[in-house]
């Protein structure tokens, strides 16, 4: 009978903490810098969302599911990349998104129309390329985004922590503004 007892007690004890903390099991597996690039860009992933010819991170659902203070970070960089292409531009068949500003992401180079002077730092480097690239083929040319994409995979296990969060929000948008593109 004590045993029973005992165990009801736990169970007790286990359900209280559930409904006290309803992201307790979250916590024990928080994703953060450390974590595994790919396990960090399924998370993200989740809530990368295409409207039209914007993509946007949905905050509101990634809050309610408990994510990580480092996946919310990467996901308001996608969405500030995102806010920074509101004016679109038609070509022959198609629409196409333009800069609506100068917005600076990440160092000297990281962000629409933003760009100049020499990189920071890995990501800052890839930026410059992709700056470079986008003079010399147009905005969202898939070459050059496949291009920055390569170059974020190549430096990302030597970037620094918060840059890698930065560098996650780059290439996740350039990759569902890629499927946005058909390329």
């Amino acid at each position: 009978m004590k045993r029973n007892l005992k165990v009801l007690y736990l169970l007790m004890v286990i359900m209280m903490l559930g409904t006290s903390f309803p992201n307790f099991a979250n916590a024990m597996t928080e994703i953060n810098e450390f974590s595994d690039m790919n396990q960090i860009e399924n998370e993200v992933n989740k809530y990368v969302v295409s409207e039209g010819k914007e993509v946007k991170f949905n905050m509101e659902q990634a809050i309610l599911d408990g994510q990580s203070d480092f996946i919310l970070s990467i996901g308001e960089n996608i969405n500030t990349i995102n806010s920074a292409y509101k004016n679109t531009v038609s070509t022959s068949n198609d629409v196409m998104m333009i800069p609506e500003l100068s917005l600076p992401i990440w160092g000297n180079w990281c962000g629409p129309g933003h760009g100049g002077g020499q990189p920071k730092d890995l990501l800052d480097y890839s930026c410059m390329l992709h700056d470079k690239d986008y003079a010399k083929y147009g905005y969202f040319d898939c070459g050059s985004d496949r291009r920055l994409i390569a170059n974020i995979n190549l430096h990302y296990k030597n970037m620094g922590a918060v840059e890698k969060g930065v560098a996650l929000a780059v290439k996740a948008y350039f990759q569902a503004q890629m499927l946005v593109n058909r390329c």
